[in-house]
């Protein structure tokens, strides 16, 4: 156990990437390939499960059935007017599907790298596996080549319709790619070299102005489409292999994914990440912007995952990091200042911290047992402390000596504890089944034990004015207390599983109580009456 006063070095203070706004749920194995449909409210991913599923955005519920494959699809594209889905394989080719019957329109053999919808809808343009240098174009009403293929130099790993869909650029194995007029065949730019690895993502600026490419070599460079000269410094930031890039409709920003786990966002005029990077648990194959630019889209986990990332939070830095205990932190609490906060963990330290350069303040409180509870008087003054068993302690926040304690009553772990509004007062719950009242200058208790919990009670909260007290715990009710009798308050609100956590609106009406089965609001000058609101489980992000 460390107990040094002095504060943490600058550098262990760091930012936590942010979790996905959206987390869409149904495929079993990875996910390969996403995309948005033209009406901003679907979106559809393709897996290794052998299925593409539609998702409804709003809801994160499946659209429908999915569309099933005989192998593992790696590559997916929908069509301009959002009617028709293309699905393709390494194995077994491409499948164009009607999204509405999701019925079968054309089967495209042979196995491929990429695929991609030209701008009109009328063709499909598509990277062959098996070593051929070459483009094809896929008439997609006939579902037969239209074109002779394109033929190139190198085996491609990614192709793109110029905007106006008279050019194709191609990506090579090598680090080169070229632009190919797809009326004549002839490559009119290229070959382009300035990646040191293969070429696995392009996409045109929205004027068709400018080309992007993402490499093997952890990089993204822009280039003059009609020049093929490289405009400006790369974008680099990536640790590893950058896979996949999506451009927003107004061509104003760049999104990007890898093998280091990270969706990243890109100003594309000043070559800037965009705050920090959105922190994956996978490596990133495959990343889309919605429509509307705000969002992108990836996939998630190895488990079959799809992440919806909302780039509006950007603009907001990552939570900071205080890193300076030895085990786990078991609570934390704002000073009344808000410049400070406290922490408790189970190496038996409470440590104060500076919130904004996030630098331990003084020494650390040490104590003889693991600390699983704190709480801070309104004034900031004192710090009480909970150890379990082993009692409670009282600080003074500001030389850092103990007052009063070790302060025991309890028979057993304390859970909880309150000060009352004028700090005179502490409030604990414990695992004994009892609520009890101390004065915090002496440590003695003061009147009588609130009782009615037939379980473990788990959490307490404690209106503005000091009068009443609510509770909650494993006899899956929440209780309200008055303070000054000691008496409950009407009947108990009776839940469905253990209480685990409960606190008071500012007002006093309300209380909102949390549990195994989601959050409760119950009104209080009804005592009697079933909750307002039932919510599903409350998380950083979406579960669908």
């Amino acid at each position: 156990m460390s107990t040094s006063s002095n504060p943490i070095d600058s550098s262990s203070v760091r930012r936590a990437s942010r979790g996905p706004t959206k987390n869409f749920k149904g495929h079993t194995e990875r996910v390969w390939a996403v995309a948005y449909f033209p009406d901003n409210r679907h979106i559809a991913s393709a897996s290794e499960d052998k299925t593409v599923i539609i998702w409804d955005v709003e809801s994160g519920r499946q659209d429908g059935q999915p569309l099933l494959h005989d192998s593992s699809i790696q590559w997916i594209a929908i069509s301009p007017n959002g009617r028709r889905i293309a699905s393709g394989t390494k194995e077994d080719g491409v499948v164009v599907w009607d999204v509405l019957t999701r019925e079968v329109v054309h089967e495209i053999k042979g196995g491929i790298h990429r695929l991609v919808y030209s701008p009109d809808g009328r063709w499909i343009a598509t990277a062959p596996m098996g070593g051929e240098r070459a483009v094809r174009m896929w008439d997609v009403d006939a579902g037969k080549p239209g074109r002779a293929p394109l033929k190139c130099d190198s085996e491609v790993y990614c192709v793109a319709f110029s905007p106006d869909g008279s050019q194709i650029a191609a990506g090579f194995e090598d680090g080169s790619f070229r632009v190919i007029d797809i009326l004549t065949g002839e490559s009119v730019v290229g070959p382009v070299r300035g990646h040191t690895s293969s070429v696995l993502s392009n996409v045109y600026s929205p004027d068709g102005r400018l080309l992007v490419t993402a490499s093997w070599d952890r990089s993204i460079r822009v280039w003059d489409s009609k020049t093929g000269i490289e405009i400006g410094k790369p974008m680099l930031g990536h640790k590893n292999v950058v896979e996949c890039i999506s451009i927003t409709a107004d061509g104003r920003r760049i999104a990007s994914g890898g093998m280091d786990k990270t969706v990243r966002v890109w100003d594309l005029e000043t070559r800037l990440q965009i705050g920090d990077p959105f922190g994956a648990v996978d490596y990133v194959f495959c990343v889309a912007f919605s429509p509307n630019g705000r969002y992108v889209i990836s996939n998630g986990a190895h488990d079959g995952a799809v992440y919806v990332w909302d780039t509006e939070l950007l603009g907001i830095q990552g939570p900071v990091i205080f890193e300076g205990h030895n085990g786990w932190v078991t609570a934390v609490a704002y000073f009344p200042n808000s410049r400070r906060i406290t922490t408790a963990s189970d190496d038996k330290t409470v440590i104060i911290w500076e919130v904004k350069s996030g630098r331990q303040d003084g020494q650390p409180l040490g104590h003889d047992f693991p600390v699983w509870q704190i709480a801070i008087s309104a004034d900031g003054k004192r710090i009480v402390c909970a150890m379990g068993e082993a009692g409670m302690i009282i600080w003074d926040a500001l030389t850092r000596e103990s007052i009063v304690g070790p302060i025991k009553g309890h028979k057993y772990s304390v859970n909880s504890v309150v000060y009352s509004l004028d700090g005179r007062l502490l409030v604990t719950a414990s695992d004994d089944q009892s609520i009890r009242v101390w004065d915090s200058n002496t440590g003695v208790e003061v009147g009588k034990p609130m009782l009615g919990h037939n379980n473990v009670v788990e959490s307490i909260s404690i209106t503005a004015d000091g009068q009443r007290i609510a509770s909650g715990g494993g006899d899956k009710t929440v209780r309200v207390w008055d303070f000054e009798t000691r008496l409950q308050v009407g009947d108990s609100f009776e839940e469905e599983s253990w209480v685990r956590s409960v606190a008071f609106s500012p007002d006093g009406r309300y209380v909102i109580s949390g549990g195994v089965n989601g959050t409760c609001l119950w009104d209080t000058e009804s005592l009697a009456i079933q909750p307002l609101a039932v919510s599903i489980f409350i998380r950083l992000q979406y579960c669908f």
